[in-house]
């Protein structure tokens, strides 16, 4: 049981540091190229604020874009990027 454990914290661990390398490619080359959250699908856009704004009333999204990345799940990262390959 022991080994299930430490594979299944090992593969979460994985996981986490891909969705963070993720959030730092959508950082450093796609959020430079916006100054609003147009970069996010539409779909996505609206939970995506919507999480932000629970947590962060006062702030303004828009004003915010490094900051609403980490309000991306793992899936909404990956279609961010794919449907900003062609920016810069």
């Amino acid at each position: 049981m022991k080994k299930i454990n430490d594979v299944r914290l090992t593969l979460a661990a994985f996981i986490f540091a891909i969705e963070q390398d993720l959030r730092l490619i959508i950082q450093k080359h796609v959020i430079p190229h916006y100054e609003n959250t147009n970069f996010i699908n539409s779909d996505i856009s609206k939970e995506t604020i919507l999480r932000f704004n629970k947590q962060n009333p006062e702030l303004d999204p828009n004003k915010n874009l490094d900051m609403i990345v980490d309000f991306l799940d793992f899936q909404d990262n990956w279609k961010t990027i794919f449907e900003n390959k062609n920016v810069e």
